[in-house]
């Protein structure tokens, strides 16, 4: 299947049936489109009368930034596809547009994937990390993550975190989960905040903070000792607060981590 480039934008038509163009999408994918065009990997799909079956934030996009739109025809394409395209894309998580994407070649999804089979770990647990950074948690970052989440959907993600550094904080990471686990008394369910996002973003930055002075030997141990009072937590911070004490346990204050 051919894959036409044009600036021509008047070409296309709108077809009955489709979404509404929200102006917030635009803009978001003109922001990421700017910082790092892709469009020429994700072209969008039209019928032979030029009508947009799937694309059309895209389209808009491109219009506003006076860049090339990629385009591909579907001959007999029409309300039907429409309908079943707006409904798989609303039913899809993250992980489907991640295999998605890693199919079709895009690097950056193809080295995410790769990471995360590597290091046996769920996107859940990391995508703010690589999308924010390790240290992020404002309340402002946090909006941000609807944009992100767009973008991550419409291929343009890019990674802010470096992937090897992250792989030992990981490692780190289903170290301390496989020793409380072997040790716990707790309940199947009631481990299911190991899984969440907050403990694992805790983990990171307690690792990035405290990386060169962390004795592993002495932090798994205590944590060993100490399986009762990991339970879940509320917030990120609240996580850190519990690494950190058990880290510190009976510790003398100077080799205290602080």
């Amino acid at each position: 299947m051919d894959v036409i480039e044009t600036t021509d934008y008047d070409i296309f038509k709108g077809i009955v049936g489709n979404r509404k163009v929200e102006k917030k999408h635009v803009e978001m994918l003109t922001g990421a489109i700017d910082r790092n065009n892709l469009l020429n990997v994700r072209p969008i799909i039209v019928n032979e009368e030029m009508m947009v079956i799937d694309g059309q934030h895209r389209l808009e996009a491109a219009k506003l930034l006076e860049v090339p739109i990629f385009y591909y025809i579907v001959k007999g394409a029409g309300h039907q596809e429409v309908a079943l395209l707006n409904s798989n894309q609303r039913n899809w998580i993250m992980s489907d547009y991640l295999n998605m994407y890693a199919k079709q070649g895009y690097p950056e999804y193809i080295k995410l994937k790769e990471f995360l089979e590597n290091h046996k770990i769920d996107l859940q647990h990391i995508f703010m990390v690589l999308t924010l950074g390790i240290e992020s948690c404002s309340a402002e970052e946090r909006i941000r993550m609807a944009r992100i989440n767009t973008n991550f959907r419409n291929g343009f993600f890019v990674a802010k975190t470096d992937y090897q550094q992250l792989g030992q904080y990981i490692d780190k990471f289903l170290e301390f989960k496989k020793e409380f686990l072997k040790y716990s008394m707790a309940k199947r369910g009631e481990c299911i905040f190991l899984k969440s996002s907050g403990i694992a973003r805790a983990f990171f930055l307690f690792c990035e903070t405290f990386w060169e002075k962390i004795r592993w030997p002495v932090f798994f141990k205590h944590v060993s000792e100490n399986t009762q009072s990991i339970v879940a937590k509320s917030t990120r911070d609240q996580y850190y607060q519990l690494l950190l004490s058990i880290y510190n346990f009976r510790l003398p204050n100077k080799n205290c981590l602080k």
